[in-house]
């Protein structure tokens, strides 16, 4: 079903399967949000802006169910000192970072084999650039070992301060692997919803001039260009 968000004069568009449910713990949709609102960036629930879910289970009467999906979207905003260029690829994973490290988020767990997991990557090199309608987001995942939890997140300005994350929660039942749920049953969910994400900046904008470039990360990582 389309939807669209409107941001200070830009226009978030995209579309989320029907089968995904308007029931708890889902959040409705914010229809349009004031960026220059500072309290927004107090709340979580202020700056959450949409959250849907929805079960992966076998069809008929009693079906077994094999796990959940949750996709939600929120705006960040950038620290008010950082010096990073959220424009740029590298810019924006450095400010991902430093909002981590500002939100406390940095602990580890430890996996099924005792692996100690970082929850929170706080290094660029677990980041990936994914490319939607010619416009690049920022990808990395975050495992909940303890939670037997995965989460993919997906971030893309929207000025020179603010930036939306949409995030994919995948949850499975029992002993189901996590890695199953989204193979199996989540990808073309969350990758049917990424690609209807259309963003229309708003006219004075100077964000779409540069989120389209071609961007090899790597090298810019192994550059130090950061």
């Amino acid at each position: 079903m389309p939807r669209q968000i409107e941001l200070s004069g830009n226009l978030v568009k995209f579309s989320i399967p029907e089968n995904f449910s308007s029931d708890m713990p889902a959040d409705n949709m914010v229809e349009s949000v004031n960026l220059s609102d500072k309290g927004i960036y107090l709340d979580h629930e202020k700056f959450t802006l949409i959250r849907r879910w929805c079960d992966f289970k076998e069809s008929g009467l009693l079906a077994k169910e094999f796990g959940t999906i949750m996709m939600s979207m929120y705006i960040k905003e950038s620290l008010e000192n950082s010096d990073k260029n959220i424009l740029t690829p590298l810019g924006l994973i450095g400010t991902t970072i430093e909002n981590f490290n500002f939100e406390n988020k940095t602990g580890e767990e430890k996996d099924s084999e005792g692996n100690v997991v970082t929850l929170y990557p706080n290094f660029y090199e677990a980041y990936n650039i994914a490319s939607f309608n010619q416009k690049n987001w920022i990808s990395y995942p975050i495992e909940h070992p303890s939670l037997h939890q995965h989460e993919i997140f997906y971030a893309i300005p929207i000025t020179k301060k603010n930036y939306i994350v949409v995030s994919f929660s995948f949850a499975p039942v029992d002993s189901i692997p996590v890695r199953e749920i989204i193979d199996k049953y989540g990808r073309d969910h969350m990758e049917s919803i990424m690609n209807s994400f259309n963003i229309e900046y708003a006219k004075d904008s100077n964000v779409p001039a540069v989120i389209g470039l071609p961007v090899d990360l790597q090298k810019l990582i192994n550059d130090k260009f950061y």
